[in-house]
């Protein structure tokens, strides 16, 4: 038993060599064995952690220079609600006004009809005056003369 302790103290204190290979290219040296060569060290930070958080504090380096340099600057509370106050009024105005353009639009079509027709009535009346006249002097100059020699609208004197 003793000895097969002996054998494992040995075992994981020295490194092991693997029997020399021949010489198949160039100078044969052993191969060391070290299980302990290639375990990461338990302290170390994992590199995509460190990318993660540089990334994080970029991005968030970045919005505050915006916010900072380029964008507008923030309204306070009070001038904030003097603009919400002032937009109230005028979208309140606005609406006055399309109301009052809704109504003078209807009375525009109104009067345009009222228009319409009165320059038909007088159109009408027009060529009626027209066609009487001609009636009129078609009359006047059919009529018979005067022996007088008076026209035929001075015979009433």
């Amino acid at each position: 038993m003793l000895q097969a302790c002996a054998r494992l103290a040995v075992r994981w204190s020295t490194p092991l060599t693997a029997p020399a290979p021949t010489r198949m290219f160039g100078q044969a040296r052993p191969v060391v064995f070290d299980p302990h060569r290639h375990r990461r060290a338990r302290w170390g930070v994992p590199r995509w952690l460190v990318l993660l958080l540089l990334g994080l504090a970029t991005g968030a380096g970045g919005v505050l220079y915006l916010q900072q340099r380029v964008l507008p600057p923030r309204l306070s509370i009070e001038d904030s609600q003097r603009l919400q106050a002032a937009f109230g009024a005028a979208d309140a105005e606005r609406n006055k006004l399309q109301q009052e353009l809704a109504t003078l639009k209807r009375q525009l079509e109104v009067a345009t009809a009222e228009s319409r027709r009165r320059d038909d009535e007088l159109s009408a009346a027009r060529a009626a005056v027209a066609s009487r006249a001609r009636i009129a002097s078609t009359i006047a100059l059919c009529s018979a003369a005067d022996c007088r020699g008076r026209s035929a609208g001075d015979r009433a004197r």
